[in-house]
């Protein structure tokens, strides 16, 4: 799953990927969670502000769901967004 959302000129770009492993059968796979790929962009601009940051949930263990990873996501670029704001004097 990949989202983006704009934030006070920037686009956060959060990837979600799927942490799984094979089961005791080969026929089926045991979801462990999920981590965020967060990646922040000027608007309109194709290079990132920097590097992605994968992140995980407390501990470094995994998101349970999807949903947890994405808004765990977009709230780490938000405050990314903020820090340069802050940084820049803005």
């Amino acid at each position: 799953m990949q989202c983006n959302y704009s934030y006070r000129g920037y686009v956060i770009n959060v990837l979600v990927e799927v942490q799984e492993t094979l089961a005791v059968s080969n026929t089926s796979n045991v979801k462990l969670g999920c981590e965020a790929i967060v990646r922040v962009f000027k608007e309109g601009q194709r290079i990132s502000v920097f590097g992605p940051v994968r992140l995980f949930s407390d501990r470094g263990r995994c998101f349970s769901t999807e949903a947890d990873a994405v808004r765990e996501g977009c709230s780490a670029g938000q405050r990314a967004v903020d820090d340069l704001a802050f940084d820049n004097g803005g």
